[in-house]
């Protein structure tokens, strides 16, 4: 492991001994997924975790700030500081900034791993699409808040555009949207991230009971059968080590990268 993932590993193990003190149920989900899978720990050239919890779960998890450890900050989801749909629990005294938003000096920019609610969606592949259009709506909103600098001339234009969106009225029908759905439903969604609509939803019956398996030196969760969900996630071949070609296209998240200084000094430099 390099000296991030190393670092990340601790996050991890505070997450992971927390979430089991408190009851609380996650799994892996994404790449961290996949790296459980595919490696036994983290993808060799990925600079992330991400974990899923559905939104029981989430919603708990998120009224425990107070117990959170000092050594750690939970950024938490739709706040002035930060409008993105992710709540991140981010490692003080780091410094993990990402070119995209180094601009919104509101947010914590220490190392973080990602924790991502699962939306209630519908079996009806037409209603799911429209869950989707709304989260979408609201994730170009919140890119526009952060000062997001797009890699294209087109997605500036879509995120200026999106002003509109942050009318009050606006902004909380989309929310509803996209939380309209009960526990009572056959699918979840995942909204918030950078996968494509056919890539976002998957059937609630192949969460089931957390499965433990090797992370590095840990035992970690992942959905019951995992291997549908990559499958949905990455096709049938996510067992297969990509080519240099296809790896070139995932970005390492962390452009400048401190692990012993707090991200302000860097911040105050710009």
């Amino acid at each position: 492991m390099n000296k991030v993932q190393v670092t990340l590993l601790e996050i991890v193990k505070y997450l992971d001994d927390f979430c089991k003190t408190e009851k609380i149920t996650y799994y892996l989900m994404g790449g961290s997924a996949l790296g459980a899978m595919r490696h036994k720990g983290f993808i060799p050239w990925d600079d992330d975790f991400d974990v899923f919890m559905d939104k029981y779960n989430y919603k708990k998890f998120l009224s425990l700030n107070h117990k959170i450890d000092p050594k750690f900050f939970l950024q938490k989801e739709n706040t002035e500081e930060w409008p993105l749909f992710i709540t991140q629990l981010c490692l003080n005294n780091t410094t993990f900034i990402d070119n995209r938003w180094k601009n919104n000096k509101k947010q914590h920019h220490g190392l973080f791993v990602d924790i991502m609610c699962m939306y209630d969606a519908p079996k009806n592949l037409f209603k799911r699409r429209f869950q989707y259009y709304f989260a979408s709506l609201l994730k170009i909103n919140a890119l526009r808040k952060i000062g997001y600098s797009p890699e294209s001339y087109i997605k500036g234009i879509i995120i200026s555009l999106s002003r509109p969106i942050n009318n009050p009225y606006l902004f909380r029908f989309c929310l509803r949207a996209v939380n309209f759905f009960s526990n009572k439903s056959k699918f979840y969604g995942h909204y918030f991230g950078a996968a494509k609509f056919k890539n976002t939803s998957f059937p609630k019956n192949i969460v089931g009971k957390q499965r433990f398996v090797p992370f590095h030196n840990l035992h970690l969760p992942v959905f019951e059968r995992v291997e549908k969900y990559l499958e949905i996630r990455y096709g049938k071949e996510w067992g297969k080590i990509p080519s240099l070609k296809v790896r070139s296209k995932y970005s390492n998240h962390g452009d400048i990268i401190d692990l012993s200084k707090n991200y302000n000094h860097y911040l105050n430099d710009n």
